[in-house]
């Protein structure tokens, strides 16, 4: 059952899917059956690694924590059918490159997880390193003027 939070991603077109820190976004195409959210790499979009269970799905409204479970065959059926419902406006090509056995095989269901104590610390230490980035600055750094625009 989605949590609060992982509802809005049911909505949206295209998400963003992390899966390790080192490795780029994938373009991830989520859908919903039932209560159940699942996800599938959208066409042009490499295969889903498990990243051990673990992902960050990236959306304009922020980052959500979630995590990736392997789906049983005989549900793919189903998520090819509410695949071509959600996106068969986007061309017959992509449509098919999402219900393909490729695709099926990278399809994980989603649920929500609470961040680790790392991944709630690194934007903290990435503040604070900005911050003493702008205190240990060379006097002459921190006092430049920018000029106005009009003048």
């Amino acid at each position: 059952m989605p949590r609060p939070g992982l509802d809005a991603l049911a909505a949206l077109p295209v998400a963003q899917l992390l899966t390790n820190d080192a490795g780029p976004a994938t373009p991830a195409w989520v859908v919903s059956v039932g209560r159940e959210l699942y996800v599938r790499p959208g066409p042009g979009g490499e295969a889903l690694g498990l990243g051990g269970g673990r992902a960050r799905v990236r959306t304009a409204d922020g980052v959500h924590h979630v995590t990736l479970a392997e789906v049983a065959p005989e549900v793919h059926a189903v998520l090819d059918d509410a695949y071509r419902a959600k996106y068969g406006r986007c061309g017959p090509e992509k449509v098919s490159a999402l219900v393909s056995d490729v695709a099926a095989a990278a399809t994980f269901r989603l649920g929500s997880r609470r961040p680790s104590l790392w991944e709630r610390t690194v934007p903290l230490l990435d503040r604070a390193a900005t911050w003493w980035e702008r205190v240990r600055a060379p006097r002459g750094a921190r006092a430049t003027r920018v000029p106005c625009p009009s003048c």
